[in-house]
């Protein structure tokens, strides 16, 4: 199920690391007015802390963020996280995400 959340409730898994991609997708949700329908929802999992730790879309959150629209995520149990953690193959269909 996808739940539609501010970036700022949310954790990227790690820092923007190719400028140019974030740029390109910035401007792609500013002129959209919103997150098209060719981009992927996001994965994460609900964090004790209230947030929402995301595994993919580093670029795609940071974007969002700039362009001040909201995100939507597959968020999945954190025990599931927890079980995938080290195991391909667990891994691979955690990472599967609802469509948007």
């Amino acid at each position: 199920m996808i739940t539609w959340l501010d970036p700022a409730d949310c954790e990227p898994p790690h820092r923007v690391t190719h400028p140019e991609k974030h740029a390109e997708l910035t401007r792609a949700f500013t002129e959209q007015q919103g997150w098209g329908a060719g981009y992927p929802a996001l994965v994460g999992y609900a964090h004790v802390s209230g947030t929402v730790r995301l595994l993919t879309g580093s670029h795609r959150w940071a974007a969002a963020q700039e362009a001040g629209i909201k995100i939507p995520v597959c968020v999945k149990p954190l025990l599931a996280a927890e079980a995938a953690w080290g195991d391909l193959d667990a891994w691979i269909v955690l990472l599967q995400s609802d469509t948007v």
